[in-house]
């Protein structure tokens, strides 16, 4: 994009720079010899007439001019100093859209990395192999060596076995947690009570 304004930058000020130093002053020049060629053919149709207003349109003509061309070069300066701004303010934005994209690329890179770490220690957990604490019965490898593996085994293959099983579990885990909504709704009731008896 840089290269885009840079080749922009130089073409346009090219141009300008063209325009006002070699076109307009060859206009002018043409423009001046056309004037004074027609001057030149009424002076000599007309005779001695106008020979005595001869001068004071030169000088008119010659203040006419020079007001003109400064204020040609007023105007040339004013539209060059303004396409330069112009144009320093594209590189500036263009600048801070670098910057911006470089900014989104980087944290589009932390969001990946993160996400791959994410999703390798999800893995990680689901892949490991399951090993009891110490001192705790290994359930899974040897269920029926105690107690506690034992009531768990006969839980699983009897009580949360098929429909009701599959049923049982989520009905629990959703009451549980209308319980722990309600509590958390209780709790910020009384906090916002409390809060709005000491404001008064």
């Amino acid at each position: 994009m840089m290269l885009w304004f840079t080749w922009f930058y130089q073409t346009v000020t090219g141009f300008l720079d063209w325009l006002f130093s070699e076109l307009l002053p060859f206009l002018f020049a043409h423009m001046r010899n056309l004037v004074a060629m027609l001057w030149n053919l009424i002076s000599l149709v007309a005779g001695g007439a106008i020979s005595g207003v001869s001068g004071t349109l030169s000088n008119l003509y010659s203040m006419l001019e020079l007001i003109l061309s400064a204020l040609w070069l007023a105007l040339s300066s004013l539209s060059l100093n303004l396409l330069w701004d112009f144009v320093g303010l594209l590189f500036i934005i263009a600048k801070l859209f670098n910057i911006l994209f470089l900014y989104l690329g980087l944290l589009q890179n932390y969001l990946v990395v993160a996400l791959l770490k994410v999703t390798g220690l999800i893995a990680a957990y689901v892949n490991a192999p399951p090993i009891a604490p110490p001192g705790l019965p290994d359930c899974v490898a040897t269920p029926l060596d105690s107690n506690v593996c034992a009531v768990y085994y006969i839980a699983e293959n009897t009580l949360l076995a098929g429909t009701i099983g599959s049923l049982l579990i989520p009905t629990v885990i959703i009451s549980v947690d209308i319980f722990i909504l309600f509590y958390f709704v209780n709790i910020v009731r009384g906090f916002v009570l409390w809060f709005l008896r000491a404001l008064q």
